[in-house]
């Protein structure tokens, strides 16, 4: 500033520099964290590993790649086809106990899961807009029609594209 020693913030588009120190604090503060649209992968464990029995096993891959079943609002997810509090399953197989109330499940057909990710700002919005993440499973190499696997993740309404 003329006559006084002091230097001047420099003008950048009719805005000192530290207006925009300002403006970036206040957004971070009122506006919270800019999610960054990236790939998050989920964690997961193998929870359980059954046997379908002779007669009902899967043919190839085809439609049953991979499930997530999870309740909310006392409701399971679509994907999930079948009550998980009926013990018995459509292929002829007994499922585990479940805490769905804690976790949620993926549930593999005839392949092991490899990956699950899923990419922050991507929701299921078909039939209707449930707010469930897009799911993107990568399922390992090779196919055991006899083979059902579920592994555990942290409570998230994830699911495959329908």
């Amino acid at each position: 500033m003329p006559g006084t020693g002091k230097q001047a913030d420099p003008i950048i588009f009719g805005f000192s520099a530290h207006s925009y120190f300002v403006f970036a604090y206040g957004a971070l503060v009122f506006g919270g964290p800019y999610t960054y649209p990236f790939e998050r992968n989920v964690p997961f464990r193998l929870y359980a590993e059954l046997t379908i029995p002779e007669g009902n096993q899967l043919e190839k891959p085809g439609d049953f790649y991979w499930h997530a079943a999870y309740e909310e609002y006392g409701l399971f997810a679509e994907s999930f086809y079948f009550d998980p509090l009926e013990k018995q399953s459509p292929f002829g197989f007994k499922w585990p106990d479940m805490d769905f109330e804690h976790h949620t499940y993926i549930i593999t057909y005839g392949q092991e899961l490899e990956s699950l990710s899923y990419h922050v700002w991507e929701t299921i919005e078909n039939p209707v807009h449930t707010g469930a993440k897009v799911g993107h499973a990568v399922l390992k190499e090779g196919f055991q029609g006899n083979r059902v696997y579920i592994y555990e993740i942290r409570k998230m309404r994830i699911e495959h594209d329908m």
